[in-house]
């Protein structure tokens, strides 16, 4: 330090967890694309473990050791055949892949926002990695899948005996890879659909034509609302994505609370949101019940006090008066977008 001050101790931390960071993201895929180029490629008898010193922008030392024990003595370490990204197209269960098995080689995809922003690595890993930070990476680790215990986005590391890497450590939040290209696919469409952000994914094969996943087309055209100028939705899906907006800023918020601040008059007979509990018992009586709320398992919104509950998606005359109750009690903007 300039003044002869000690560096914090939790700051030391995050100092060397991001430079850590660094080599995984930027230095590792340079080396391993040099290396694959450049070495024999009739192979080499028997194990070799190959070390390059880098020392103040310059490379000091080159060594080879018969001794690929000294590998695990290493702080970063790459398995190129079992690498995460060479996944298969088949299905994974949890994804909880075993690191011995070898994949296929990986094919390639790219993500696609509504606002037109293209996300697209050079791995499916790192591609996976950046849609999920322009998605926010606090708001994925609400995304309800856990592959052997461990969310997709979440603040708990899996170490493995082996020292195995079954996630990235990315902005504070350790980010689950180790899927096959299918399952990662899936997770961010999934997320997509819970946050309410409108995404397509392009798969390409080798000769980077698409193969999958084509833009489906609209007969017509529904009025659009942005909520606060973000992704525009059609009437009943922007009321969800405000609800979700609300719990997201309101996190202490119970149920009463939530049914407290959306009036049923808002909606009209069937108020703006009701509980799981009350939708079930509803139906009994009335078999079209389920057909007037978003219910699918992504849509469904949990109250600070446990109650699951869902968000009307009957929205005409009475939506006026939803997008002058937000206006007026949060500031919030919902405006129609062309």
């Amino acid at each position: 330090m300039e003044f002869g001050s000690e560096v914090p101790e939790a700051l030391a931390a995050q100092i060397a967890e991001a430079e850590k960071e660094v080599l995984q993201m930027e230095l590792l895929p340079i080396i391993e694309d040099s290396a694959l180029k450049t070495l024999p490629p009739y192979g080499i008898d028997g194990e070799v473990l190959i070390a390059l010193e880098y020392d103040n922008c310059s490379l000091k030392r080159i060594a080879i050791s018969s001794n690929v024990a000294k590998i695990n003595d290493f702080d970063i370490v790459k398995d190129i055949s079992d690498d995460d990204d060479d996944d298969d197209d088949g299905d994974d269960d949890d994804g909880d892949d075993d690191p011995k098995i070898h994949r296929s080689k990986s094919i390639g995809f790219s993500v696609h926002f509504a606002d037109g922003k293209v996300v697209k690595e050079k791995s499916a890993q790192r591609t996976m990695i950046e849609a999920l930070r322009y998605m926010g990476l606090e708001r994925a680790s609400h995304f309800n899948e856990t592959f052997k215990g461990y969310p997709l986005v979440g603040k708990k590391q899996r170490i493995s005996d082996d020292g195995y890497k079954w996630q990235w450590f990315v902005d504070g939040w350790w980010v689950y890879t180790n899927l096959s290209n299918i399952r990662k696919i899936k997770c961010i469409k999934g997320i997509g659909k819970m946050l309410n952000i409108p995404l397509n994914v392009v798969l390409e094969d080798e000769s980077n034509t698409v193969a999958i996943d084509k833009p489906v087309k609209q007969k017509g055209r529904r009025p659009m609302y942005s909520l606060n100028g973000g992704v525009a939705f059609c009437k009943n899906r922007s009321v969800l994505n405000t609800v979700r907006q609300f719990l997201a800023q309101m996190s202490s918020a119970t149920f009463k609370d939530v049914c407290d601040f959306f009036p049923s008059g808002l909606q009209g007979s069937y108020g703006v949101v009701r509980s799981l509990d009350e939708i079930e018992r509803r139906k009994r009586q009335n078999r079209t019940e389920e057909d007037r709320w978003f219910l699918e398992p992504d849509e469904i919104l949990t109250a600070a006090d446990g109650v699951r509950f869902a968000v009307s998606n009957e929205w005409g005359d009475n939506f006026a008066s939803f997008q002058k109750h937000v206006a007026e009690q949060l500031g919030w903007t919902l405006e129609e977008v062309e």
